[in-house]
């Protein structure tokens, strides 16, 4: 049992005196992970003079519920991002180990911000298949003009990045001359 199915299972109890999973006739599970994606869970209100079903919901659901309400946002800094291009163009920023994320995630959102100074800079994020980058695919283009942040448009060409992928950021061959960037990602965990 991984902890997000730990959280979802809890969340359930949280939110319900009993929980009894319901597969035709009731069943007795000893793990999570035994549960089936049809398998539905009945969930009774039992408070005093209760007793009332309240929902009625699969295992999918449920964790389709949870990827879709938990969004993790993670920063990370680039010190003088012209010297760290000139050593490499791409800075690998994350690696999506599959122990962590056995399904992937869905990037939600990418946000830039300088340490104040406005540049022209363009950032281009990508997904890597790899460590040597054999299968590039990207993300989105950031292009700064004369500001010290910046953010997606909200229409990005890829949002999917499968277990062991790495994240990318290419930087601008042109990169100004300022102190760090922080870059920021949001994504949900995709639950299956």
């Amino acid at each position: 049992m991984n902890w997000r199915e730990k959280t979802l299972l809890a969340i359930c109890i949280v939110l319900a005196t009993s929980l009894i999973v319901w597969a035709g006739t009731y069943t007795s599970y000893n793990d999570i992970s035994d549960l089936a994606d049809t398998d539905e869970f009945l969930v009774y209100d039992a408070s005093e003079g209760s007793g009332d079903e309240l929902a009625n919901i699969t295992w999918a659901n449920l964790k389709a519920d949870f990827k879709a309400e938990t969004v993790i946002c993670e920063s990370f800094t680039i010190i003088e991002p012209d010297l760290a291009q000139a050593a490499s163009d791409d800075i690998k920023l994350k690696k999506f180990c599959a122990e962590a994320y056995p399904y992937g995630v869905t990037v939600t959102a990418i946000h830039i911000n300088t340490d104040g100074t406005d540049i022209s800079d363009t950032f281009l994020f990508e997904q890597w298949d790899d460590a040597d980058g054999s299968n590039q695919t990207t993300l989105e283009s950031i292009a700064l003009s004369a500001t010290d942040t910046g953010e997606d448009d909200g229409d990005m060409s890829s949002t999917d990045i499968p277990a062991d992928y790495y994240l990318v950021v290419n930087l601008d061959d042109a990169s100004d001359d300022y102190k760090h960037v922080i870059i920021t990602i949001c994504y949900t965990i995709d639950p299956s």
